[in-house]
């Protein structure tokens, strides 16, 4: 049998959810894409090491079968939902996933630019009226650009995230910053599981770590057009998630400490650690924040 937490991470339940992430915020397509591309990762490393072995693909854990199967329901079930959306939108732009940032701005090198561009010929009511070599594109932003400059760009970005994420009033940036820390010091510490753990869930490790490279270099490219801390908020409790499964399954492996005569475990003075930092920055964020920060962007 596949065991359960394959089934979850890959069968057709999975397939409403990106479904209604898109019709949010169309930004969830290179998520979903990243998603499938491990899956077909996943089904060729199994395939390979069966034909390398000779032995069935269908056996234990390694099961071809449920995991197609799987991936399939969640992609019929992902179009489903989605698919009045994209019936209208191909009626009227003439494409199925048409988005006015990522098929054109995404391809301008400031917002100024796009107004005067397809924003000022009816992107929004339909396909520009514009000449087919002046509508952005990749080929044509490749075409028009040094690999100097897109290098540019891609570095330009990355540096205002960093800062914008270390100067705002939100106060996310230093928990980010305290889990990572804690996060790669217990795998450091505890490299041998964590290589275990590594070999175990290879593929959901892979994409993970290419959701979050991917989307930050998306959100970088993307900082002429618009560079709102409001993007990497939409990533920071995936990644909070996943350092916090992280600590609590290493801290939990420890030896536990001896406190005031009372041995506590690690995830509980790691919880308590915590717990103190909240109450200070709800106390800093409902006296002063609250009244003096931006929120709106």
């Amino acid at each position: 049998m596949v065991p359960r937490a394959t089934q979850l991470a890959y069968g057709p339940g999975r397939g409403p959810a990106p479904g209604l992430a898109h019709l949010t915020k169309a930004s969830v397509l290179p998520g979903t894409a990243l998603f499938f591309g491990c899956v077909g990762a996943r089904l060729l490393v199994i395939g390979a090491r069966a034909i390398v072995t000779r032995r069935r693909c269908a056996l234990g854990e390694h099961s071809i079968g449920p995991l197609l199967a799987g991936s399939l329901g969640c992609a019929i079930v992902f179009l489903a939902v989605l698919s009045p959306y994209l019936i209208n939108s191909k009626r009227i732009y003439g494409q199925y996933f048409y988005n006015v940032n990522s098929t054109f701005y995404i391809w301008y090198d400031s917002w100024e630019e796009a107004k005067q561009g397809t924003r000022a010929h009816g992107d929004r009511a339909g396909w520009p009226t514009m000449a087919a070599d002046e509508i952005p594109s990749p080929q044509r932003y490749l075409r028009t650009h040094t690999l100097a400059q897109i290098a540019s760009r891609e570095w330009q970005g990355l540096r205002t995230i960093v800062r914008n994420n270390l100067s705002s009033g939100y106060g996310h940036a230093k928990y980010f910053l305290g889990f990572l820390a804690v996060a790669a010091g217990l795998c450091f510490v505890r490299w041998r599981d964590t290589l275990a753990i590594a070999r175990r869930c290879t593929s959901l490790l892979l994409f993970w770590a290419s959701f979050f490279v991917v989307y930050l270099a998306l959100y970088a490219w993307y900082v002429p057009i618009a560079s709102g801390i409001r993007f990497i908020l939409g990533q920071f409790l995936p990644v909070m998630y996943v350092l916090s499964l992280i600590i609590a399954r290493h801290s939990a492996a420890l030896p536990p400490l001896t406190l005031a005569g009372r041995r506590l475990g690690a995830p509980a003075v790691f919880n308590g650690l915590l717990s103190l930092a909240l109450a200070v920055d709800v106390y800093f964020i409902l006296a002063y924040r609250l009244g003096s920060t931006y929120a709106g962007n």
